[in-house]
């Protein structure tokens, strides 16, 4: 901070000293300059002269590196002219150094006026502070106040960047299911799900082409998909006005569909056959399981599905694709397709080659390892998970982060008219977050590591009884 102090004559002359953070500039003003009675000043008087050494007496021009000694009050200097030497002196008193020594804190500018100073102690410091007056999502404001060492206050002219706005996020959205209704070549999508938001969002096509919006509301977004292509999945991605966003697919063939990332968190470029799947009706005795073979395409879409879900109602579903461990969920089916978001299947149980143990571990990495290193053609070689003629460092990092998610074992298939419990997994590389009022358990404290979600109440089916409509995961 620069300041200008003025000090006395001596034999006619004046000076000015401003403070900066290079030395202290010491102004000796001109001849044709009046001092305080109109009399002219000296001849010969150079202005703007920089000092920087450290002696108490300074004669122009100076040497040395900047003085930034505090105890250092008051200096001597010897201006040049004829006349002067050795007697125009001037002894300028220096004010001790200005610092900024305290700061506060706080959501609203009148609440910055009664909060209480806290020390400052270093440039670029660190200090925790939470929200609490609103915590609904949406935008919010920061304010902060400074004091200098002479009892200065920041305000916001002197001090615009002093305040900062930040936007909490809510809940990401989630696609839970889409039905489609034709009209002419165009076809309305039919959204629902939750945490949409309330103010309208995007919906792109898998082109990255917005759709246009019929309707918005936080549970249900309609949106219109012109020359629809047939007979194929939809997949979108709903965008909420915080730009937070999810997922899904719309399929006229399928009710179900677990999402792109459904093997190894990352999208597959080829479809799988001979899954296992299993799936029963929770809460509702005399229903039958049904067990069959299905396939599951590149966008997670499960095709050849026989059951017929009733909108509304709670299913066990479980599946076991070639190479993975059985993972099992509970949803509530909705109108059209289905979305069941953040399901992903461990990959990578190769060994023993006769048909794994229900383990991915250090065996399956020799396995893979001993895949890697033989030339020529790898078809049909299991330790290839992606499927493109290659075993490789792709197909180790799929095995790498199935790792965790496979200490439990397998899941165990669903029993018809029992809620299973369900597993709902976090972490991972997609640093996937638990439903409200969850704590994720983590596998391990290394980067990426997943784990399951504990303390979560499922939602019953609103017609099933208090006694057996709810479950914790844990």
């Amino acid at each position: 901070m620069y300041k200008s102090v003025t000090t006395g004559t001596n034999g006619g002359y004046s000076a000015q000293v401003t403070i900066g953070p290079d030395g202290y500039f010491v102004r000796i003003p001109n001849s044709d300059e009046k001092d305080a009675n109109g009399n002219s000043l000296a001849d010969g008087v150079s202005n703007d002269k920089l000092f920087t050494s450290r002696d108490n007496k300074h004669t122009l021009p100076p040497t040395g590196i900047s003085d930034n000694d505090p105890n250092h009050k008051s200096y001597e200097f010897q201006p040049p002219g004829a006349g002067c030497a050795g007697q125009c002196n001037f002894v300028v008193k220096l004010p001790p150094p200005v610092t900024t020594v305290a700061f506060r804190i706080a959501e609203t500018p009148s609440d910055l006026e009664k909060a209480g100073w806290q020390d400052y102690t270093a440039d670029g410091m660190s200090v925790p502070f939470q929200i609490t007056k609103d915590t609904t999502p949406g935008p919010k404001f920061v304010f902060v106040q400074f004091k200098d060492s002479d009892g200065n206050l920041t305000t916001p002219v002197n001090c615009p960047k002093c305040q900062a706005q930040i936007t909490f996020l809510g809940a990401d959205p989630t696609i839970t299911s889409c039905s489609l209704n034709l009209k002419g070549n165009d076809t309305v999508l039919n959204l629902t799900g939750k945490n949409f938001g309330p103010t309208k969002g995007t919906v792109k096509d898998d082109n990255d082409t917005s759709l246009e919006v019929k309707t918005w509301k936080d549970n249900n977004v309609q949106v219109v998909w012109p020359n629809t292509p047939t007979d194929q999945a939809l997949n979108v991605m709903l965008t909420s006005s915080t730009g937070q966003s999810a997922p899904g697919i719309c399929s006229p063939v399928s009710q179900l569909a677990l999402g792109a990332k459904v093997f190894c968190r990352q999208p597959f470029s080829h479809q799988t056959e001979n899954v296992d799947l299993a799936i029963a009706e929770a809460f509702k005795e005399g229903t039958s399981k049904v067990k069959q073979k299905v396939s599951i395409d590149k966008d997670g879409v499960i095709q050849g599905l026989s059951k017929k879900l009733e909108q509304g109602k709670k299913y066990s579903l479980s599946i076991k694709a070639p190479k993975s461990l059985r993972r099992s969920v509970t949803f509530i089916a909705g109108d059209g397709t289905t979305n069941i978001p953040n399901f992903v299947l461990p990959i990578g149980d190769i060994f023993p080659i006769e048909g794994g143990d229900s383990r991915i571990n250090v065996n399956d990495k020799a396995e893979l390892n001993r895949q890697w290193l033989i030339s020529g053609d790898t078809q049909n070689r299991s330790g290839d998970f992606n499927q493109d003629s290659r075993v490789n460092s792709i197909d180790y990092a799929c095995m790498r982060v199935s790792m965790p998610d496979s200490i439990r074992g397998e899941d165990t298939e669903p029993v018809a008219g029992v809620d299973t419990p369900v597993t709902i997994f976090c972490g991972g590389i997609d640093n996937i977050q638990c439903p409200s009022g969850g704590t994720c358990k983590l596998n391990g404290d290394y980067p990426d590591a997943s784990g399951k979600c504990i303390g979560v109440v499922v939602n019953p089916n609103p017609t099933a009884t208090a006694s057996s409509s709810s479950s914790v995961v844990e």
